[in-house]
Parts: C-alpha cells; structure tokens; sequence
C-alpha cells in the first residue's frame, strides 16, 4: 500500500487527535515545562511531516499505518528529550566530587536560572533550595 493509499483509507481526523492527545501525555509525564516553545502539536506535525517527505518510510513498515504513526512520534519525542537534555547539561558547570561547598553554592543560583526558564513555579523553587 503506497502513503497516499494509507491516508486515503485511514481516519487522520482521529489518528492526528490520538497522536497529540498522546504527545501531552508523554510531554506532561516528563515534567518539562518548556521545550524550547515547541507544543505538543508541534510534535506531530513534524511526524507527519517527515513521513509525507519520505524520511520516515511507510513502505517498508510492517505494521498498520497508525501503528507506524505512532512509533515514528514516540521515537521523535524520545529523539529530541535525549537532545534537549544533553543541550542542558551541557550548559551547567562541571562540579567535581570532593570540591569544597563553594562550588556548590556557585551551581545553586545558576540552577535556579534555569528552573526559572523552563516555567517553574515558586514551590518547586522552593524545594530545590
């Protein structure tokens, strides 16, 4: 079955509901306030996207077109948290074991930061203090 046969005989109305429903899911399980503006939706169309431009390639799955869907936004979302994350870490200072509190009390405010950044709110400010 070509793209253009699977989408034809799928419901995409539906499928599209099912996929953003679950990258809120997935998004919000995570506790990620912030993703760099991106959405949810963001998330699927770009999926979406890299299917209909051939990236990601339906002809040689062996699974049902929205089952494809699916595991093509799973691994998108899982794809960019690895990036987003290392993005971040990559940001923070390294702090050596067996330093003295000094470094710690560098890292705190900086920290904070970027709680701040991503959305937090005052209580879970708090409680990384």
């Amino acid at each position: 079955m070509t793209l253009e046969e699977a989408l034809h005989n799928s419901d995409m109305s539906e499928i599209i509901d099912s996929m953003t429903a679950y990258a809120y899911s997935r998004l919000k399980t995570i506790g990620v306030k912030d993703l760099e503006g991106k959405t949810p939706e963001d998330f699927v169309g770009e999926v979406l996207m890299k299917v209909a431009e051939g990236d990601r390639d339906w002809q040689k799955a062996k699974c049902s077109f929205k089952e494809f869907l699916f595991g093509c936004l799973k691994s998108h979302i899982s794809n960019y948290l690895v990036a987003f994350e290392q993005k971040y870490e990559l940001e923070l200072p390294d702090v050596e074991s067996g330093e003295d509190s000094n470094n710690e009390s560098e890292l705190k405010p900086i920290t904070i930061q970027k709680l701040i950044k991503e959305g937090a709110d005052q209580d879970e400010i708090d409680m990384f203090e």
